[in-house]
C-alpha cells in the first residue's frame, strides 16, 4: 500500500488543477462573453484595464481554494452530509453574518476568503469602518490553501495510519 501522505499530496494537486482549469473556463469565459456583450454599447472593459486582472484572478483562485477546503474539511469529518454542512456554514454563510460594524467581527471576517475576495475584487456595500488591503486579502487566499493542504495530508496520514 502506498504512503497515505503520498496518495492525499497527489489527490490535491489534482483538485487543484481541474478546479483552477474550471475557474479559468468559467471566469475567462462569463469576462469576454460578458465584455463582448457591454462592447456593444461601448462600455465595456478591457482586460488590461486596471484592476481588471487583478478581480479575474481572485475569482478565478476562489475555485480551487473552495475546492482545497472543502477537501481538508471531507478529511475531518469524513461524511458526506457533514461535510457539505460543515463547509456551507463555516465557509459561506459565516462571512454573511459576520458584521462590519465591530472591530472583533470585521478583524473575523476579513479572515475568511469570501471577504478577501470581496476586497479584492473591491465590493463595498456602504462605507467601512475597519478596511484592510488588498495584500492582507492575498494573503488570506495563501494561508487557507497552504494550511487546507498541510490538514489534508497530515490528518490523513496520522488517522490511517
Amino acid at each position: 500500500m502506498p504512503a497515505r501522505h503520498g496518495v492525499m499530496a497527489a489527490k490535491l494537486a489534482v483538485v487543484t488543477a481541474v478546479s483552477l482549469g474550471y475557474g479559468l473556463v468559467v471566469v475567462g469565459g462569463s469576462f469576454f462573453v460578458t465584455q463582448a456583450i457591454l462592447d456593444g454599447k461601448d462600455v465595456g472593459l478591457s482586460i488590461t484595464d486596471p484592476g481588471v486582472l487583478e478581480r479575474l484572478l481572485a475569482s478565478v483562485l476562489m475555485a480551487p481554494l473552495t475546492a482545497l477546503v472543502a477537501m481538508a474539511i471531507g478529511v475531518l469529518v469524513r461524511h458526506s452530509f457533514g461535510t457539505l454542512s460543515t463547509f456551507v456554514l463555516a465557509f459561506m454563510l459565516l462571512p454573511l453574518a459576520l458584521s462590519e460594524r465591530l472591530y472583533a467581527t470585521a478583524v473575523l471576517g476579513h479572515l475568511t476568503p469570501y471577504r478577501a475576495w470581496m476586497r479584492i475584487a473591491d465590493i463595498e456595500f456602504g462605507s467601512q469602518p475597519y478596511p484592510w488591503t488588498a495584500s492582507g486579502a492575498w494573503t488570506v487566499y495563501a494561508v487557507w490553501a497552504v494550511l487546507a493542504a498541510i490538514l489534508t495530508v497530515v490528518v490523513a496520514q496520522r488517522r490511517d495510519h
